[in-house]
């Protein structure tokens, strides 16, 4: 029975078909949950033409296998103990299975026009694209980031893009419009205050195992974990990720008195899975803990909690693991999906449903998987890299104010009216406005009361409220104060809101201040 695409699926189906007019490999990205699957079927039904499907385990062989039997479509499928290569017009084949058959006939892909990747941002498929010679490529992923890095001179690293594969991308829904217009459940993050000092990372960039041991299944660790589960994960359905076989066996001990399996790749076989996966899917308060088995390929749709208990510098990663939960489903009653970051990587990568530039990820050699520095134009309200010396929006010159400040000094300005004790000004915490869920402009609108009711206790003169232009020496006092709260914020993984610029932001703080000190109504 052919599945109905939903509308942004035909939009991303439609505009596939556009790039491929021009482009031999293209990546397509889509979040986790948003019906990759669904769009390369249809795509395949579409193009009516030799193609080769490339996964990555024997699971997603037989899932995909599924999937297309549903469509009523017949597929072939390279499996090891088949000697025979499938005469099907569609083929699945696992890659290294295929990659050793490829070595011994060189000749074997040659009728293949179309080759589909799924999660393509794994590099091992691209040993067999040398053999594809007359074929369009395109790769599927939720995650089109790398994390490998490599030297390009003495003092610079630089990262592994999909770009060096892949000619060009084309970008779905974002997660936050796929929750807002209910195709995901949204997300609610929370953190295990934990000591992340003894973390080190290895060549790649990642973080050793060792170190990840050491830290993770330290006591004090496993008592914040457990004291975080009951607190919000109790009695829920719940997904654990670890970074060592040996951590799951102390986690497997940790919750013993609870509903809970582990599975990994050394102490299970692949006949335990489905097995496992059985019981997790009918048990409603299941703990399922895990090393890295189930970030894809993996459909529980009534997850309800996702504890990543551990740390990674794999933006890939990251996301896959949330995205266990993200699903919707009418199997219970689920509104969100908990997530509690037990390693650090919110601070690290921002939270799943952060709205991510895709494009640049794809193609930026320099980038840091998190935001990169940003400015605002006091002119337009544009937002850029902060390097950049004129605004690519409106033209206008950025111009940067050298201030010397003292910040003990100088906040002795702000003093409480008539009395020697100093007033600090207002302080703000990030880590509450991401716990909260927060959009940046709801932050803002936080900051700017506190400050509001900040001024309106401090020893400043009714002239220096008036006095609107940044050459006052009040206003470069309060300038200095106030945008590095402002610039935390804006830059900060929060969810974006309505656009605020920072010179009408400052100049309404004031004028409200002003108005409520001295009594004004107009």
């Amino acid at each position: 029975m052919k599945k109905i695409l939903r509308p942004y699926q035909k939009e991303l189906l439609d505009g596939i078909f556009e790039k491929l007019e021009t482009v031999d490999k293209l990546c397509v990205q889509l979040s986790t949950g948003g019906g990759k699957t669904v769009i390369f079927t249809e795509l395949i039904s579409q193009l009516n033409s030799k193609t080769l499907i490339l996964v990555d385990s024997i699971d997603l062989v037989h899932q995909t296998n599924d999937t297309f039997k549903k469509q009523g479509i017949d597929i072939g499928m390279v499996l090891a103990g088949n000697k025979n290569f499938p005469k099907n017009q569609v083929i699945v084949a696992m890659v290294s299975t295929l990659y050793n058959r490829v070595k011994k006939n060189t000749m074997l892909l040659n009728e293949i026009q179309y080759c589909i990747v799924d999660e393509c941002h794994v590099w091992i498929f691209n040993k067999l694209f040398e053999y594809l010679n007359n074929c369009k490529i395109i790769g599927f992923t939720a995650t089109p980031a790398r994390l490998k890095r490599y030297k390009l001179d003495e003092d610079c690293t630089a990262l592994e893009t999909m770009s060096d594969v892949y000619e060009d991308i084309i970008c779905g829904k974002p997660i936050e419009w796929l929750v807002e217009n209910k195709y995901l459940v949204k997300d609610e993050n929370y953190l295990i205050d934990f000591d992340s000092s003894g973390l080190k990372t290895d060549a790649s960039g990642e973080f050793t195992a060792e170190s990840m041991k050491k830290v993770f299944q330290d006591i004090e660790y496993q008592k914040a974990l457990r004291n975080t589960y009951e607190i919000y994960c109790e009695d829920k359905k719940t997904m654990i990720f670890t970074a060592s076989t040996e951590t799951n066996a102390i986690f497997a001990e940790l919750f013993k008195d609870k509903n809970v399996k582990t599975y990994d790749s050394v102490n299970n076989t692949s006949d335990e899975r489905n097995g496992i996966i059985e019981w997790f899917k009918n048990t409603p308060d299941a703990i399922l803990i895990n090393t890295g088995c189930f970030t894809k390929g993996f459909d529980v749709c009534d997850v309800e909690c996702i504890i990543v208990a551990r740390a990674t510098k794999s933006l890939a990663l990251w996301i896959q693991i949330c995205g266990r939960g993200a699903r919707i489903t009418n199997k219970i009653d689920k509104e969100k999906i908990i997530i509690i970051d037990g390693g650090n990587n919110i601070e690290e990568h921002g939270t799943f449903s952060f709205d991510r530039n895709w494009n640049k990820i794809f193609s930026d050699k320099k980038i840091k998987l998190i935001l990169e520095p940003q400015q605002e134009c006091d002119f337009c309200g544009f937002t850029f890299d902060e390097k950049d010396k004129v605004c690519p929006n409106c033209g206008e010159e950025v111009i940067i104010e050298e201030v010397d400040f003292d910040i003990e000094k100088e906040t002795k300005l702000f003093t409480i009216n008539g009395q020697k004790a100093k007033l600090e000004p207002p302080k703000i915490d990030i880590n509450t406005f991401i716990n909260k869920g927060c959009t940046d402009y709801e932050a803002l609108k936080i900051l700017s009361e506190k400050w509001i009711h900040f001024l309106v206790k401090s020893k400043i003169e009714e002239k220096d409220f008036l006095y609107h232009d940044r050459k006052g020496t009040f206003q470069k006092r309060f300038d200095v104060l106030l945008k590095p709260q402002y610039l935390i914020i804006i830059r900060s993984i929060l969810k974006k809101g309505k656009n605020v610029i920072y010179k009408n932001y400052c100049n309404k703080i004031l004028t409200k201040a002003y108005h409520k000190k001295y009594g004004i109504t107009n």
